[in-house]
């Protein structure tokens, strides 16, 4: 799977990397020309165009992750999509 994390120079982007401690604020798996990525703007999990997705980043890394069992991560991920935003991560929990 190629994974991509991103940054912007906006304030959720910023409050982001400051209350994680981290340099990145945003993660998505891509899939060609889409990606799959959770955003409280639009609401949650989403597939969507690539340049959408990484539309205003200021930075962005990218990861290719060989997983043993890719299929079935990738049938978890499809899962996912259309789910709510999850602030956990954010929350710290």
């Amino acid at each position: 799977m190629i994974f991509a994390v991103t940054r912007a120079n906006t304030i959720s982007s910023l409050a982001i990397r400051a209350r994680l401690w981290e340099p990145w604020s945003h993660a998505l798996v891509v899939e060609g020309d889409h990606a799959i990525d959770s955003t409280f703007k639009l609401g949650g999990v989403r597939r969507r165009n690539l340049g959408e997705a990484t539309h205003g980043a200021s930075a962005i890394d990218w990861a290719l992750a060989p997983l043993p069992m890719e299929p079935r991560a990738r049938e978890w991920l499809y899962s996912q999509i259309g789910r709510d935003y999850d602030w956990r991560p954010i929350l710290g929990w």
